[in-house]
């Protein structure tokens, strides 16, 4: 997150406040960051940091794959699981 935004995803003074954001807040959409980020690259940062692992990219070999198909334009179905995870935001 932090390498696409510049930003990191959480923060907090100490380790537990830490945890406990991480698990009860989501991080800023990275179109309030910067309002030109690219869609394409957006959902493969979403797919990354899903809360549920199982809505996440499973191998970074995916990872990898769309990041590839990003300089190209084109996602493939790694970024949109069949599945989204309803607690997550929209943009995730």
């Amino acid at each position: 997150y932090e390498l696409f935004t510049g930003e990191k995803p959480f923060e907090a003074d100490d380790l537990h406040k830490l945890m406990h954001i991480i698990i009860e807040s989501l991080p800023k959409d990275p179109k309030k960051i910067d309002e030109n980020f690219p869609d394409e690259l957006r959902e493969i940062l979403a797919a990354m940091i899903r809360k549920n692992p199982i809505f996440r990219y499973q191998k970074a070999s995916e990872v990898v794959n769309d990041l590839k198909v990003y300089a190209g334009k084109t996602l493939t179905q790694y970024a949109y699981p069949a599945h989204k995870d309803k607690n997550n935001p929209d943009w995730m």
